[in-house]
């Protein structure tokens, strides 16, 4: 896949925490494969992937797509200067509480450097709600979105830096609701 890292499919955490105490000293990392839902083919839940990871001072970061059935997930050894999210930061301290960290998960304990807040979004930008309104059935297939796909159009296309970047991405946008699909992965 990426570099030199190797692909591995673990089914269970108790096979996850096995790999992990034999490797997590020795490797760069892995892609770790799991099987998207409509396979019904039995992975490990995403909650028990990160937590093992936190435990042996490991973190997950990308995702990237295998094939129509399978994606993996990027999971390498933390570095020091790593920020730290706040959902981590509260796995790590409820796996500490619990007895369940590894001394390299303790010795990657969190540190000062996190995430800066993320900005408001507001409901519906009037830009955005006007854009969309040039195309009738885009319009009509935002309103009928859920609030949740709405508000990923709108976080997509708020947060871009520059002009020209958020002028695309609502042109992109309209094509999309214009032909009744949801925003994907960006």
């Amino acid at each position: 896949m990426a570099g030199n890292l190797i692909t591995l499919e673990v089914r269970t955490r108790e096979q996850w925490r096995q790999w992990l105490a034999k490797h997590h000293a020795s490797s760069a990392g892995i892609w770790l494969v799991r099987h998207k839902q409509h396979t019904r083919v039995k992975s490990m839940p995403y909650e028990d992937l990160v937590r093992e990871a936190l435990c042996f001072g490991w973190v997950d970061s990308l995702v990237k797509r295998l094939d129509d059935d399978r994606y993996a997930i990027k999971v390498t050894p933390r570095k020091a200067t790593s920020k730290w999210s706040d959902i981590n930061r509260r796995r790590w301290n409820e796996l500490k509480a619990a007895g369940l960290l590894a001394a390299p998960g303790l010795a990657a304990a969190p540190t000062g450097n996190s995430y800066a807040p993320h900005p408001p979004i507001p409901e519906l930008p009037a830009y955005v709600a006007k854009a969309f309104r040039t195309n009738l059935s885009a319009w009509q297939n935002f309103q009928a979105l859920a609030p949740t796909y709405r508000r990923d159009f709108v976080v997509w296309i708020h947060t871009a830096k520059r002009a020209k970047t958020r002028e695309r991405r609502i042109r992109e946008s309209i094509e999309l609701l214009s032909a009744g699909k949801r925003l994907g992965l960006k």
